[in-house]
This record gives structure tokens, sequence and C-alpha cells, in this order.
């Protein structure tokens, strides 16, 4: 298979290096793209910024410089919805939505860009056998930085009530338009490094956000090399 893991960050995939052999690094415009192989799988990886724009960005780059990939895979950490994930834990992406558009006025359901699904699917059939890692459920994303829990749990009981969503941050919704729009299977594996609304929530964030990074990694390692 021929697979691409993208992140936002690049403390989010650098532990991810050392995993993959026959290295080759390439420069595209301003972004640093590793080629390699693990087992008997080609790897792309790269790092394209934080939020929906950059992410749409280093998909479409992505997607023009190796049109035949197989799986695009989004790593990185992501904050947590209070009560049902605790700061460490993995979650897999059933299914992604935006928590910051509304487009209902003209009949569209709330989350939901005009003339695209609510819900982009992750395709979980690569990780049947190793999704007892971490937890299974849906993944809100926004350009914010969540720490309002009063507005998140509102957001989810008004809109999102029987989506099981688990976690939220700024990029996994954008990562899975652009692979519906390109037809690539996908999935977002993100590791929590803050829960939304614990105390000290940003401390939290800053204590832990690097141990979660090499979790994901680690676990990643763990998937791609089983």
């Amino acid at each position: 298979m021929k697979i691409a893991i993208i992140s936002a960050m690049k403390k989010e995939i650098e532990p991810f290096y050392d995993n993959i052999k026959d290295k080759k690094i390439k420069k595209y415009l301003d972004y640093e793209i590793h080629e390699g192989r693990i087992k008997d799988n080609d790897i792309i990886i790269t790092f394209g910024g934080i939020a929906k724009v950059n992410t749409g960005i280093i998909t479409t780059i992505i997607n023009f410089l190796y049109p035949d990939i197989d799986l695009l895979i989004n790593i990185g950490i992501s904050g947590g919805v209070k009560g049902k994930v605790k700061a460490g834990e993995i979650v897999f992406s059933s299914k992604m939505a935006y928590c910051d558009v509304n487009a209902t006025p003209f009949g569209y359901a709330y989350g939901q860009v005009p003339d695209m699904p609510l819900f982009y699917e992750g395709d979980l059939s690569y990780f049947e056998d190793v999704l007892e890692m971490g937890k299974v459920g849906t993944i809100l994303s926004g350009d914010t930085f969540f720490t309002d829990l009063e507005k998140i749990n509102s957001i989810i009981n008004t809109h999102f009530p029987n989506d099981n969503v688990l976690a939220l941050d700024m990029e996994t919704a954008a990562f899975g338009q652009c692979a519906y729009i390109y037809k690539i299977p996908f999935i977002a594996i993100r590791a929590i490094s803050d829960v939304v609304g614990d105390e000290n929530q940003i401390g939290q964030y800053e204590d832990y956000n690097l141990i979660a990074c090499n979790k994901i990694c680690d676990a990643l390692n763990k998937i791609l090399t089983r």
C-alpha cells in the first residue's frame, strides 16, 4: 500500500520519522516531505500547519504529488470531550464533521458545508484488528482551541446528540472533506492531549502534549508494523 500520513504540527509526527526505512526527504514549496517504507508499505509523511485552510492546502499538495495514494491517515493531538475520554487515550474517527459551520438558513444541517455531506466517514477497514487500542467515535473540527465546556456541550447536545462525539480539533473534518473530494480512503487517529473543561486545561495541554505526540506515533508504528 501507499500510505500518506499528515499532521498539523511537526512535533506531532516527528517521533515517527525514525521508524521508516530507506528514507528520502524532499521539499515542495515550503513543505518538507519524507518518503520511505515500513514493511511492505510505501510511506509519505509531512505536516502542513494548524487549522482548516492549512489542512486543505497540504492535503491537496500530497494528492497532486502522489495521485496513487491508497490510504490517507491524519494523526495528531486533540481536545477530549469531558466524560467521554481522558488525556492520553487514542481516538479513531468513525466519522467527522465541522462544529463551526452554519448554513442552516439555506436548509443545510448545522455543521454541513453547502453541497457537501454533513459527515465524512472514516475508513476503519484497515484498522479493524487494532481498534481496541483506543475508542471509536466522531471528531468535530473548528478553527478554535476549545476551552468553553458549556458551549461545546451545547453544540453536541443540540446538533450531534447521537453521534458519540469524543474529540475536538482544528483539522480532522477538513482532511475528511479533502479525502472525500479526492476519493481517498481516510481515517484520523488522535491522542487526547487535554480535556475541554478540565481544571487548568491549558496547563494540562502544556504538560501533556509532547507525551500525547509520542503516544500517537508509537500507536501508529504498532499499527503499520503489525
